[in-house]
């Protein structure tokens, strides 16, 4: 499994999220030292403008800060975090004419955003669905750490003249959603996110209206249609000759996509034995049964919401023995059965 990221590939640019993270904890208290003491990295380390660090060594930092700093920390460390310090996706987003555009290089060019999470997208009658996952950990500090994501991208969308009043304002067909429960710092994430934001729901996505895609960016840089296209195009040809990072987790539900639901036939796919890829999952803080689970979970929420398909059709295509399996394993999810989910308020939330 060496051609996938794991918990120790260095994949996060220092002078990016981790140095936000590292001067955020100053501000309350931590010394540099002992953060960079429980990175292991040194002074000398961290003024290398080309440094990676890897999840360890991010989370390791992280810890501290969850010991140390409010439990509000991820909002915190959101508020910090501009598309100015996502680089090369900055200057794409600047030379992009509409939020398409934008959400379509945030979902093929993810990891100029963040090497932790992939993005995928799903299209509706109504809406346009950015599901969140873990790219190679279920460390539960990645909650923060989804927080923080969300609030740098919905800082970027409240920063544009043409979204700012209608998002503000509660009345727009808009809503990120978490899949943790509801903390003690609600008010404050509601304030953040000017009240547009949901805990306890079945997984983490921001929903917004197909309508406002097409709205223009009147404050981008570009001065045509066609300078504009040019920009973006000549961006996406420079950024697909930079390597695309794929985590463990995100290889294995990969994988559930095609069908395959054994771990046997997994690992085999995976190029490793059955026996190392539940050492690495661990190593993940999950297990193959609970990435199954949530996969089965996860698809079974948007078929019922988003499509017509049959509860047969259903279990089907997520690899239940029969219809009766599928039900029960809803119900134990949901406390719904499929059908009462179906018709009920839930699937139009």
């Amino acid at each position: 499994m060496s051609q996938f990221i794991d918990v120790h590939s260095p994949v996060f640019p220092w002078h990016l999220h981790p140095a936000q993270l590292y001067a955020l904890a100053q501000e309350y208290g931590l010394s540099g030292d002992t953060l960079l003491q429980a990175a292991g990295l040194s002074n000398e380390d961290i003024s290398n403008s080309e440094l990676l660090i890897s999840w360890h060594q991010y989370r390791a930092m992280a810890r501290l800060v969850e010991q140390h700093c409010p439990p509000h920390w991820g909002i915190l460390m959101g508020q910090r975090l501009t598309l100015a310090s996502h680089g090369l996706l900055s200057l794409a987003v600047m030379n992009c004419s509409g939020w398409d555009q934008v959400l379509d290089l945030m979902v093929k060019f993810k990891n100029l955003v963040t090497a932790l999470f992939y993005v995928e997208k799903h299209d509706t009658d109504e809406h346009v669905i950015l599901l969140l996952r873990p790219e190679f950990s279920r460390d539960p500090i990645t909650q923060k750490f989804i927080e923080c994501f969300f609030l740098a991208i919905y800082q970027a969308i409240i920063s544009l003249a043409e979204f700012r009043d209608l998002i503000k304002s509660g009345t727009a067909d808009f809503r990120i959603y978490l899949q943790h429960q509801k903390p003690d710092y609600n008010d404050i994430s509601q304030a953040a996110f000017d009240q547009n934001i949901e805990y306890g729901y079945w997984c983490y996505a921001l929903k917004v209206h197909q309508s406002y895609l097409q709205t223009p960016i009147s404050n981008s840089n570009a001065s045509n249609p066609v300078i504009t296209n040019n920009m973006v195009t000549l961006l996406k040809g420079q950024m697909q000759q930079m390597p695309i990072l794929t985590g463990e987790l995100h290889a294995l539900h990969s994988l559930f996509g095609k069908q395959q639901f054994q771990l046997e036939k997994c690992a085999s796919r995976l190029h490793t034995s059955a026996t190392t890829l539940k050492r690495r999952l661990k190593q993940a803080d999950t297990s193959f049964n609970s990435e199954l689970k949530l996969y089965r979970s996860e698809q079974a929420h948007l078929l019922l919401m988003y499509t017509q398909l049959s509860q047969d059709d259903i279990a089907q295509q997520l690899g239940f023995q029969d219809t009766g399996s599928f039900r029960r394993f809803f119900k134990a999810e949901t406390g719904l059965t499929p059908i009462d989910f179906r018709h009920g308020p839930h699937s139009h939330s």
